[in-house]
């Protein structure tokens, strides 16, 4: 179990598909801080890796599956947000509201080009937000398919 007790980013090496915690089928389960009826708003992931020679391929595709609000980065830049507003983002900034169960089914595409992707390392990061301190689950699988 990872746990970000401190509400710092965590750095999920290890990440296998399903990550969040509540629904009880996550693969990688994340901690909400002391409180079940506080939890944090925001959880902060973010993976490595080595896409060899990328100016070799037109592009990539970043799948991202979310409960209740995402942001996706890559390499620090703001690729998409997915119910959240847009703008400024903060910490405390809640998701736009409950997603529906179609919604959280719905696998959410951005397309990025090659020269996008880090010739040394490519980092993929997701900012997970809550609607609301009381939500009972969080969720979110993000997927970078490189070679379009």
């Amino acid at each position: 179990m990872l746990s970000c007790a401190d509400n710092s980013p965590c750095t999920l090496d290890s990440c296998d598909s399903k990550t969040g915690y509540g629904d009880g089928d996550e693969k990688t389960v994340v901690g909400y801080g002391g409180s079940v009826n506080n939890k944090y708003i925001t959880t902060w992931c973010r993976r490595s890796i080595q896409v060899t020679n990328p100016t070799a391929f037109a592009g990539a595709d970043i799948g991202l599956l979310r409960d209740d609000g995402a942001v996706v980065y890559l390499n620090g830049k703001e690729l998409f947000c997915s119910n959240i507003q847009a703008g400024n983002i903060a910490p405390s900034t809640p998701a736009s509201g409950t997603p529906s169960a179609a919604e959280n089914e719905h696998v959410f595409h951005q397309i990025v080009s090659a020269d996008d992707l880090g010739a040394v390392a490519t980092v993929v990061a997701v900012e997970v937000h809550q609607s609301a301190g009381n939500v009972p689950d969080l969720m979110f699988e993000a997927e970078l398919l490189v070679g379009l």
